[in-house]
């Protein structure tokens, strides 16, 4: 990427949840990002970013001639839609929120009318430390080829984009089933905050299979599981010569030696450490740094640095640069996606079917 040392100016369309991560980033971060502005859509959503001390506007019009380096969407529905037929139709770059598309026929016609766009989408979990050091370790060959991936990640999205990176599968086209259950478990910490008192909550869980026929993904989880103490977010890369699990590696160097390798997350400002309390990165023993942190001494958590890794290399791509989660990659998540819907509700298998933005 290049850092040219003067802050990317990012206009911001949205005020909810996840369009505070975009916000929280260019204040922490304020020689890389500059925010410009932000549009809301209630009094409700100006009242929560009143106190951001940028010019608050009600319509993209009045956001584009802020003069944005790019722009991030983070909005709801058909609101998010129009927003990036905006952006397309003027030509200004666009960061956009992860979004779920309803049907398979929504997503082609929004293709056929965004294809060419300078959109980019913030799927972020490839960028989250240990994601992206085990993704490179799985790329460095260490492993042999990859064949086999299980892990436990939210959404019906997310984990598509991971199953394919790990994997190397690109666009092609596997068999999805998919199953889902319900139990009575604990209720933990959740978006609100941690629970008041004992109490259970049906928990669903939603197994599902990509199968590609010499390569498989499964994604096995659970409502609430990354947000819980009691149960872990599982992670495997399984190759020919080794294998990944969690934060432990192996892989045979010669049939008769074996490399055992801890993922070890290196942290500074623990104990007489003053730096600050930040991460360096991610280290794998012999292979040294598999994931370092452009962002230290920043006080930004996992997915804060994944959303700031995105927001960078957006920064990079609007002025040219390469891109890294375009129309046909985030298209083809929520097309799996979709399926994915389908094989639940029916109880069948289903083959995915070559669409308008693949190769």
């Amino acid at each position: 990427m290049t850092y040219t040392g003067k802050p990317t100016r990012v206009a911001v369309a949205g005020t909810g949840w996840r369009a505070e991560f975009f916000m929280r980033i260019c204040a922490a971060l304020p020689e890389r990002f500059e925010l410009c502005g932000i549009m809301y859509h209630s009094d409700k959503g100006r009242a929560s970013v009143a106190d951001r001390g940028v010019p608050l506007v009600s319509t993209l019009d009045e956001l584009a001639a802020l003069k944005p380096d790019y722009m991030v969407l983070s909005l709801k529905g058909v609101a998010m839609f129009d927003a990036m037929r905006f952006c397309a139709q003027r030509g200004i770059p666009a960061l956009c929120e992860t979004f779920g598309a309803r049907t398979v026929d929504e997503l082609n016609d929004m293709y056929a009318l965004l294809k060419g766009a300078r959109i980019q989408f913030a799927e972020q979990y490839q960028f989250q430390p240990l994601n992206a050091a085990r993704l490179a370790l799985a790329r460095s060959g260490a492993l042999g080829q990859v064949y086999h991936v299980r892990m436990s990640i939210p959404t019906r999205y997310h984990p598509v984009s991971l199953m394919r990176l790990a994997l190397g599968a690109g666009q092609r086209l596997p068999v999805i089933t998919a199953r889902a259950y319900s139990h009575a478990v604990l209720k933990g910490p959740g978006r609100a905050g941690d629970p008041v008192g004992e109490s259970e909550f049906a928990a669903r869980q939603e197994v599902v299979t990509l199968d590609y026929g010499d390569v498989q993904a499964v994604n096995d989880f659970e409502d609430m599981q990354h947000r819980s103490f009691m149960r872990s977010n599982y992670f495997l890369i399984r190759g020919g010569r080794g294998e990944i699990v969690n934060e432990q590696a192996t892989w045979m160097i010669d049939p008769l030696t074996p490399c055992n390798v801890e993922l070890k997350r290196e942290m500074a400002g623990a104990g007489v450490d003053l730096q600050g309390l930040f991460l360096r990165g991610v280290s794998g023993g012999a292979m040294g740094w598999l994931y370092t942190n452009q962002f230290m001494p920043a006080r930004l958590y996992d997915d804060e640095l994944a959303v700031a890794e995105c927001m960078a290399r957006m920064a990079d791509y609007a002025q040219g640069g390469a891109g890294f989660w375009g129309l046909e990659d985030e298209f083809t998540d929520m097309y799996f996606a979709i399926l994915t819907g389908v094989a639940l509700d029916s109880g069948d298998a289903i083959r995915a079917q070559r669409q308008s933005w693949m190769d």
